[in-house]
């Protein structure tokens, strides 16, 4: 599965296994109500969970230094 348009969303909905496929490739989710995963923006199922309010889309973590700090921005 191509990680180039991978977007963090947050999950809002019952628990769920879900398969994702681009073309060839598939790849399998487990999605947990409260949780943060990375999917691939661009998916119709990924599309689908959004339109119907079970997935918000969340800022990426910020970067960490090499002292482990956050990074501000």
């Amino acid at each position: 599965m191509s990680t180039k348009s991978l977007k963090r969303y947050r999950y809002d909905g019952p628990m769920s296994g879900v398969t994702l496929r681009d073309g060839k490739a598939s790849r399998e989710v487990m999605l947990i109500p409260g949780k943060e995963t990375e999917l691939p923006a661009d998916n119709p199922h990924v599309k689908a969970l959004a339109a119907r309010g079970h997935l918000t889309e969340v800022a990426a973590p910020a970067a960490k230094t090499k002292a482990g700090k956050q990074e501000e921005k």
